[in-house]
């Protein structure tokens, strides 16, 4: 009877210590591309902006998006519009890259101004990343959301 206490013991321990190791495997779940993947230039293909006001949708706007942004290794961006602008539209900045969050963070007009985009797709190719934002002011809640796609 101890013997087959042991061998149900030694079964079970073994069994969790597999499920554990498993379990522990990848907790970069949400992970999508690499740094490496987002290093070059990127041109817009569409980009969709909605807003919402107490639930109620009052701003839907999907178009093509002419606007192209390079990552640089050293950790700079710029972003420029294709339509022929003027160099003083461009915006600069910095920008990092961790698990599916890109962090954008701009110089414009002296003041730094964040922003914390979702990438969803992200391939040599094809970059989707989405912007989703909720506050509540003066007992109005608005929402946002924009998606903007890329090829490279």
């Amino acid at each position: 009877m101890k013997k087959v206490l042991w061998k149900i013991t030694t079964y079970m321990s073994v069994a969790l210590l597999i499920f554990s190791i498993y379990s522990c495997g990848n907790d970069d779940e949400d992970s999508v591309g690499s740094r490496a993947l987002l290093v070059g230039i990127w041109n817009g293909v569409s980009g969709i902006e909605q807003e919402w006001k107490d639930g109620d949708l009052i701003h839907d706007d999907k178009e093509d998006y002419d606007v192209n942004v390079e990552f640089k290794e050293d950790g700079t961006f710029i972003e420029r519009d294709r339509d022929g602008g003027n160099s003083s539209d461009n915006v600069t900045g910095k920008w990092s890259y961790s698990g599916n969050k890109l962090t954008l963070t701009d110089d414009e007009g002296g003041e730094e101004d964040t922003i914390v985009y979702t990438v969803t797709k992200l391939t040599k190719n094809e970059l989707v990343m989405e912007l989703r934002e909720k506050e509540k002011t003066d007992g109005i809640v608005w929402e946002y959301y924009a998606q903007f796609s890329y090829i490279k």
